[in-house]
């Protein structure tokens, strides 16, 4: 379990630096923004596959990172569902819902890095 864990912390440093570092240069450079955004989506898929993965461990987690983990799959289960109830929305794209769904990627991303720094810390 500690090698699988801290191979995920790893992996999961070397993908949010570079997309963390992008997403703050797309603010003077839009044309990054597109680039972050296929960042994203392989920090996500990677993301909810070590989450599985660390659910056959979490008999040897505390009880807060267990109710971390929770809340981080409640919240995952709930943005792809508003994903796919918006995603019939046509709307501008300077409309708040949109920024909103934008940003919600990020703040899981730094949540679920934040419950891995934290088990790497435990094991």
């Amino acid at each position: 379990m500690k090698i699988s864990i801290s191979i995920m912390t790893w992996i999961n440093r070397v993908l949010m630096i570079p997309f963390l570092m992008l997403l703050i240069l797309s603010i003077i450079e839009k044309d990054l923004l597109s680039l972050a955004a296929i960042l994203a989506f392989v920090i996500g898929v990677f993301q909810v596959f070590s989450f599985i993965f660390t659910l056959f461990y979490s008999g040897s987690i505390n009880k807060f990172e267990r109710k971390l983990m929770f809340i981080y799959g409640i919240a995952v289960v709930l943005y792809f569902g508003a994903c796919f109830f918006v995603g019939e929305y046509n709307g501008n794209k300077n409309h708040i819902v949109y920024y909103i769904l934008c940003a919600i990627p990020v703040i899981l991303s730094i949540h679920w890095t934040s419950i891995l720094e934290m088990i790497k810390k435990e094991i």
